[in-house]
């Protein structure tokens, strides 16, 4: 997993006892032009905006052709 390479600056930034939320912006990325391929021609796929608003990772997916569904 893409967390291994980074296990050492993750501890760190935990070692105040806080929790936190990580979330790979490039695994993102991969993840939604994935999604996008397997599209037949002219369908579209959203992503829900309620799993994760975070704006770097709505970019990400707008970026990579997905829709945003939100409530």
């Amino acid at each position: 997993p893409w967390w291994r390479a980074q296990v050492t600056a993750l501890l760190a930034a935990v070692a105040d006892g806080e929790a936190r939320y990580v979330v790979s912006g490039p695994l993102v990325s991969t993840r939604a032009r994935e999604v996008v391929s397997v599209l037949p021609p002219g369908g579209r796929a959203y992503y829900a905006m309620k799993a994760n608003h975070h704006e770097e990772v709505l970019r990400r997916v707008a970026a990579e052709g997905l829709g945003m569904e939100c409530v």
